[in-house]
């Protein structure tokens, strides 16, 4: 019998044909070359649908090649480091902005910024991508407005409260608590950081949780905010990806989780943020998926 190939469907007689292969190589359905390239490239299914997936753990640029009339995004600045006091406890770290949502893409080269996390000397850094900003979160113990998540506040901050926040998918600080010297908890992308106890229990402010995304296949939580230290002493935990706490310096959050650091305790140095992330994907088809 004679293969017809009329461009929209294939034949082996008046049968039309699913699949057709070339010793291993699948020929059709044709394979087109990808919409788009830059960072690192996988292709996942979910639910009977398949997407090509770009995640960007640092610089770079995503290329488009051809329009994408609908592209979703994720996208987190850098978490904020816990703060540091050489004799008082401190907040947590304020998780960076959290931006989702989709998006048409034209052929264009678009860079890609990814925010750095936030240090014992430094702001955390913002991400852009594809036109958008999530900003960085701010550091434990600042009582200015963060762009991201609010940190926590130190003990002797504590009638203060955390640092205020206004920007979608970011949340303020929580207070801490001067009399028996607790922090308050960063603010994560999906809820304030909790104030410190002032009860008689030995308890910093918890973190704010962040969000989960199955963006790239796994259920991951991103920008979460880091707990506050408490009297013992004892420094508070990062977000996301973190340790638990530490009688040393308290621990730093992941990398490219956007998620705050834990606060110090008495001369121990709050954790670092964890850096910002991009994650773009697309819809393609099986055969794509399966090429």
């Amino acid at each position: 019998m004679t293969l017809i190939n009329d461009a929209a469907a294939v034949y082996l007689g008046s049968t039309a044909v699913e699949r057709a292969y070339l010793g291993a190589q699948l020929v059709w359905p044709a394979i087109i070359d990808p919409a788009a390239s830059g960072g690192i490239e996988t292709v996942i299914e979910q639910g009977g649908r398949f997407w090509r997936v770009h995640t960007f753990l640092g610089d770079g640029v995503l290329n488009v090649s051809r329009d994408i009339a609908h592209a979703e995004y994720l996208i987190a600045g850098g978490g904020g480091a816990g703060g540091y006091a050489a004799y008082d406890v401190s907040g947590g770290g304020g998780a960076g902005q959290y931006l989702d949502g989709g998006i048409a893409v034209s052929i264009a080269e678009y860079p890609i910024t990814v925010g750095s996390g936030g240090t014992s000397s430094t702001d955390a850094g913002s991400t852009t991508a594809l036109g958008l900003t999530a900003h960085g979160g701010g550091n434990g113990n600042v009582l200015t407005p963060a762009l991201g998540s609010g940190g926590g506040q130190k003990s002797r901050s504590g009638d203060d409260g955390g640092a205020p926040a206004s920007n979608p998918g970011t949340n303020s600080g929580g207070a801490g608590y001067s009399p028996n010297r607790r922090g308050g908890g960063g603010g994560g992308a999906g809820g304030a950081g909790g104030d410190a106890a002032t009860g008689v229990e030995h308890i910093g402010g918890s973190s704010g949780v962040g969000v989960v995304s199955e963006i790239n296949g796994q259920s991951l939580e991103y920008c979460s905010g880091g707990s506050g230290a408490f009297d013992g002493p004892v420094s508070g935990r990062a977000g996301r990806g973190g340790s638990d706490f530490s009688v040393d310096n308290a621990t730093s959050a992941q990398p490219n989780s956007g998620s705050g650091g834990g606060g110090g305790s008495y001369g121990n140095y709050g954790g670092n943020g964890g850096s910002g992330i991009v994650i773009v994907r697309y819809e393609i088809t099986e055969a794509e998926y399966r090429a």
